[in-house]
């Protein structure tokens, strides 16, 4: 049996980024369990992030979330599908010094997904270094 993260991968690209041609397609209640722990968990929910992500002919173009605050819950997340790494634990430690504001939204949209959005498709050459 396949892990959640990696069929919810495949919904998304399958599904929402192959069906998104021509539109734009705007993903909110991001399940637990998927491939971005790092958001903290909808209020009175204890399976829905605060996430979302903004898909156009197929290319994720900008994804956000609110921030989780709890970090035995984050790491506890992060770790049971292998994405707690030293990113995470930079995030966790910039909210914590008070450097980021806890509850706040952080979005993020690369040059990658700008060219991908593009003629260039091909977004080999932009991917982040290992460590990030």
């Amino acid at each position: 049996m396949a892990p959640f993260r990696d069929v919810h991968g495949r919904y998304i690209a399958l599904g929402l980024e192959a069906g998104s041609e021509g539109r734009a397609v705007f993903l909110t209640d991001y399940p637990t369990g998927g491939d971005e722990p790092c958001a903290r968990l909808a209020p009175g929910t204890t399976t829905v992030l605060e996430r979302f992500e903004l898909i156009v002919a197929g290319i994720e173009l900008v994804h956000g979330s609110i921030d989780g605050t709890d970090r035995n819950a984050f790491t506890e997340r992060a770790t049971a599908v292998g994405l707690y790494d030293d990113e995470q634990q930079l995030a966790q430690e910039a909210i914590e010094a008070g450097y980021v504001p806890a509850d706040t939204a952080g979005p993020g949209i690369g040059i990658e997904r700008l060219c991908a959005a593009s003629s260039l498709r091909d977004i080999t050459p932009f991917l982040q270094s290992p460590q990030f």
